[in-house]
Parts: C-alpha cells; structure tokens; sequence
C-alpha cells in the first residue's frame, strides 16, 4: 500500500515574502488534522508557499518533461536535476536572493515523522532526520528514505504521487489531459513496488521495441523507394541519358552567359553612376540659373518704374515671380506671362505702352539685356538637363536589363543543377 505524506508543520526563516512578527520572525505553521485554508490577497506568496512544500519534499528534482514544461507524456520518467531559474525560484522573489533563508517541514510517512531543512536560495539540503534520527546530508541518501517509506518502487513514483495525487500545481495539466501521467499513476496506487518496478521495466522495453520497429519501417521504406528509383532509372535510361545531355549542354550555355553578363556589369554599373551625377549637377546648375533669372527679372521691373513708387514696384514683382495678386490674392500666371512678354518687347509692364528710344545704356536696356542673357543660358541648361536626363534613363534600362539577365541566369543555372541531381540520382549518391 502506498503511504502518502501527512504535513505536521513548516518553519520558514530569513525570508522576505514572511517576514513574521517582531516577537517572532519569520513563517511557523503547524497543520492540525482537517481542513487547512490559506488565504490571502493575489502577491502575498499563496503559490509560493504551495510550491515551497512541494520543492521541500522532493528537492531539487523532477522529471525532465516537467522541468521543460511539457506533459509526462510518452518521454523517459527520469529524475534530473533542476538548474537555473527553476532551482532558484524562490531565491528570485526576494531582493537579497534568499542568501540566509531557509525552510524546514515536518511530515508523517507511514507513521514514521520526517523532518527536512533546505537553503531557499538553490533547495540544498541543510539536514534531515528519520524518527527523529538526524540523517547525513545526502540527497541520494534522503531519496531512499522516502522510496521507502512511500512504500514505492522510485523515487520518480514519489515525485509521482505528489505531482498528481498531493499538490495541484499551476503548472500541471488533469490527468485526464495527459494519458500517461494518469496510467502512471494507476500503476504506482494499485501495483505493490516490485510488481510496479516490473510493469515500468516492462513498458520501456515495449517502448523501445516500438521505436526500433518504427525505424525499421522507416529505414525499408526508404530502400524500397531507392529500389524503385534504380528500377525506373534501368528502364528508361537513354531517355535520362538524352535528358542529361541536354540539361548539361543549357547549364554550360548558362554558365557561360553568366560570366559575359557579370563581366559586363561594372561598365554598366559605371555609365549609370556618371549619368546619375551629371544629372544632379545640371539640376543644381538650373536651380541655380532659375534664381538668376528671376533676379534679372525683378531688376527690368524696377528699372521701368518710378523711383518713388516702392509699393508698386512689390506688388507687381510678386505678380512676375509668384504669379500672384497680393491686392485680392487671386492667382494669376497668364498676367505674369503678360508683363514678361511686355519686357521682351521694351514695352511697359503696367500699360503695355511702347517705351521712347534712348540710350543704350539706360538702365532699362541694360537691365532687359541681363534678364535675355539668363534667360539664354537658363533654357541651355534646361535642355542640357533634358539630354542628361534622357541618358540618364537609358543607362537605368541598360543596367536593369543585365541585372535582371543575370538573376535570371541564377535561377536558370540552379533549376538545371537540382534537375540533373534529381535526375542523376542513385542508391550509391544518395546517402545510406
């Protein structure tokens, strides 16, 4: 019959989640027989004292599949030492990294009282006794205590009981949901330990021999689908024979195009990096004739207005330059195109009057003089630009034809070397 723990009392020293009282610090609970309730607000430390018993009973052990936090399942029910975090658990909740605290449980097993020390900071085993016996300080030690006492075959079958049957943890999934855990269980209530050790031994030897005839299976259905291949490849072989040749001959053909496209890229590549700069200087160069010849513009305004009039002078430089009206803020481009064809016509930009003959260097003359010269050299670099431009652009084309020739030749030349293997392929290149 399986003995399962009876908890007397716990004793928690040096621990900030307890702090206790100042008469006396600390956690010291005694369980009287009944129902024990423990409540609280959520983060006064309910699951980790649950937890707490439950890492003091088994210390710091479980099975691999629990410590990867996973179900039971079908994997090997080893016992494995805890590392990192999980070890540490109860160190990571408190500041100081439970240095100086620790834990100790007192529990009936079989009618024999137990009593446990551990560090709260890594679950060490600080002492134990056994009827009030002290006990050495040996994990493997403490492990064959309570497989005794529990009357089970393992100390897994223990972790077993208290996984399942004494503590309800967050992190455990019903039985109902984990097949194996609850034929597991099955086994360890109703099975005395050496038929229990029996059923175990049993079961992992049924396991394995699964395993390898799953692999056998495995390994004859390769061979027969390689049996298969070299059957269909004798069969049709000069149609292979044909396709392989043909296959190569492309792949050469391919290889060889790549190579001239390769090569022909960096004079590609070079033609478009001069065009793309002589394109940006030009825009730079009429960005900065644009400002020139607006400058020259404003000046043939002025020199046909009077001296004293400095608002008109604004209103209509705004008109020529802006295209717009600042007396109703209307837009008005085909004025400014008006008042620009009456300066090239040394008319008057107002009334579009024809203005006397004079000197030609009055300042109207040498003002329009200007403005035509900008104007000149303005359009030489629009048209400069647009030539630049045009280059500009097929250049662009020319290196996206042999950039895109060359992925194409990529692809190519990787579907006929996955073809030709595919096609090539036999028992003796294709691995064991």
């Amino acid at each position: 019959m399986v003995n399962l723990p009876l908890l007397r009392s716990l004793d928690v020293t040096g621990y900030g989640l307890y702090p206790g009282g100042t008469g006396e610090p600390g956690l010291h609970a005694r369980f009287k027989p009944g129902l024990t309730l423990v409540l609280g607000a959520n983060g006064l430390g309910k699951t980790t004292l649950v937890t707490m018993l439950y890492r003091l009973l088994t210390g710091p052990y479980d099975f691999r599949a629990f410590a990867q936090g996973g179900d039971l399942g079908t994997a090997s029910r080893e016992v494995v030492p805890l590392r990192g975090s999980p070890r540490q658990t109860f160190a990571h909740r408190v500041a100081d990294g439970a240095v100086q605290a620790r834990a100790r449980l007192t529990f009936d097993v079989g009618g024999v009282e137990v009593s446990v020390e551990r560090s709260l900071r890594d679950l060490t085993l600080l002492g134990f006794n056994v009827g009030g016996d002290p006990l050495d300080q040996d994990e493997e030690l403490y492990q064959a205590a309570m497989v005794s006492l529990a009357n089970v075959s393992t100390f897994s079958d223990w972790i077993l009981l208290l996984r399942f049957i004494v503590f309800y943890l967050e992190d455990r999934r019903a039985l109902v949901w984990d097949p194996t855990a609850q034929r597991q269980v099955l086994r360890v209530l109703f099975l005395d330990p050496q038929h229990s050790k029996d059923w175990e031994e049993r079961e992992r030897k049924i396991l394995a021999e699964d395993s390898r005839v799953r692999n056998m299976q495995s390994v004859r259905s390769n061979l027969m689908k390689r049996i298969s291949h070299v059957e269909s490849l004798t069969v049709d072989a000069p149609r292979v024979k044909k396709e392989l040749e043909e296959r190569d001959r492309d792949q050469q053909e391919a290889q060889e195009s790549l190579e001239r496209e390769t090569s022909a890229l960096p004079a590609v590549d070079d033609n478009y990096e001069r065009a793309r700069h002589r394109v940006l200087i030009l825009e730079q160069d009429r960005e900065s004739r644009y400002r020139e010849l607006e400058h020259a513009r404003l000046l043939a305004v002025s020199a046909r207005l009077p001296q004293h009039s400095d608002s008109a002078r604004y209103i209509l430089t705004q008109i020529l330059t802006e295209e717009h009206c600042l007396v109703c803020g209307t837009s008005v481009p085909e004025v400014s195109r008006s008042m620009e064809s009456r300066i090239e016509d040394d008319k008057c930009v107002v009334c579009g009057s024809k203005l006397p003959e004079g000197s030609a260097e009055t300042p109207i003359h040498l003002a329009d003089a200007r403005m035509r010269r900008e104007e000149q050299d303005f359009h030489r670099i629009e048209s400069d630009l647009e030539a630049a431009s045009f280059a500009l652009e097929k250049s662009e084309g020319e290196r996206r034809e042999v950039v895109t020739a060359i992925q194409g030749l990529r692809v190519r030349i990787a579907d006929n070397s996955a073809r030709i293997e595919q096609t090539s392929a036999t028992p003796a290149s294709g691995g064991s």
